[in-house]
């Protein structure tokens, strides 16, 4: 007898719809835009290990610069041996956490001067431990929240069939609102001429914040209201300038605690490089002293955590700043090319 053959049709697995990703590349995100218009969270523990990953499986990437695009929204492309990936947009909110004091490590100049560090908004926690407690959320609020975000989540959106975008829905600002929001725009621009660089650099991400926030509450009272209107309306406008200036407060916080303090700390390492410096003078062969024998003069007077780590780049830096040359030769031996004329200066300055 004849086994029947099996004639039940195999399941078609659903394509899954992203709300959030954790471990991925830039590349990843790419289907990820295609399959979620709207864009994904990307929420990690620790900021510090995803800006630290950028680049790292390649001399000269361009992770940082396609992350770089995701603040705007802008189109991605992969071009790989396995194949070409785009989309026609992107965009991503990306969540997580970091030390005060690594941030200034991690977000270093170069992260300043291609904007990253701008494209993030810092909230100061101060808060104290935590102490036990059985409170739990309550179901009554569980359902708020969660009807809210069903809601937000189903506000209709339309696909360009040309370009693959999405059709933006416009928002307009009633007359009180607009002469409000010219207002402190213009003042942003006005205090952007007088904050420390690395705040002032915030002040233009913190314009394009404030209409993001207006949006945002906008729909929050549309939610309430049970109405989508396009008129936003001039508490609306009030309340996202006071939500961008306390984040303005916060970001200014960071910066100047942040850059004071390594501030301070290049200035001690600095002091100790003059001394270095003047005690080698007796080293100098051909007149060239290798930078690891002034890195390993400059450790012997700094104390034990300080140290600077062999692909620590900051000592080559202050070298070339005091007016040293640097390079490397032979064998990936760095050598700093000795000249009296800025020793002599050197020790005048430490004296003095």
């Amino acid at each position: 007898m004849k086994k029947r053959a099996n004639t039940v049709s195999p399941l078609v697995r659903k394509q899954m719809r992203h709300y959030f990703c954790q471990n991925f590349t830039i590349e990843a995100l790419i289907p990820l835009f295609n399959a979620s218009a709207r864009g994904v969270i990307i929420h990690v523990d620790e900021l510090s290990g995803l800006i630290k990953s950028f680049n790292q499986y390649k001399r000269k990437g361009s992770d940082t610069e396609q992350f770089l695009s995701l603040f705007n929204t802008g189109p991605l492309k992969s071009d790989r041996k396995q194949g070409i990936t785009s989309c026609p947009e992107s965009g991503a909110a990306v969540v997580g956490g970091i030390q005060p004091n690594i941030f200034s490590e991690v977000f270093s100049g170069t992260e300043h001067e291609n904007g990253l560090a701008y494209r993030f908004l810092p909230l100061l926690l101060n808060t104290s431990p935590p102490l036990y407690s059985d409170d739990e959320l309550s179901e009554e609020d569980e359902l708020s929240w969660n009807k809210m975000v069903k809601r937000m989540s189903e506000i209709t959106t339309e696909i360009d069939p040309v370009t693959g975008c999405l059709v933006k829905s416009e928002f307009v600002l009633d007359e009180d609102g607009k002469l409000i929001w010219k207002g402190f725009h213009n003042e942003l621009s006005k205090l952007q001429l007088f904050m420390p660089r690395r705040f002032s650099s915030y002040l233009p991400k913190l314009k394009i914040y404030c209409l993001k926030f207006m949006t945002l509450l906008h729909l929050l009272k549309c939610y309430k209201n049970n109405e989508l209107k396009e008129t936003v309306d001039k508490s609306t406008v009030e309340g996202a300038i006071e939500l961008t200036r306390f984040f303005a407060g916060q970001a200014l916080k960071l910066t100047l605690t942040t850059s004071s303090k390594k501030r301070q700390e290049e200035i001690g390492y600095r002091d100790v490089l003059m001394k270095a410096l003047v005690s080698l003078k007796g080293d100098v062969k051909n007149g060239k002293l290798l930078l690891k024998q002034v890195r390993k003069r400059v450790n012997e007077l700094l104390p034990g955590d300080l140290v600077l780590g062999e692909k620590d780049k900051r000592l080559g830096a202050w070298l070339r700043e005091q007016g040293f040359t640097v390079e490397t030769g032979a064998k990936n031996m760095t050598f700093v090319h000795w000249d009296e004329s800025i020793v002599t200066g050197v020790r005048l300055v430490s004296q003095h």
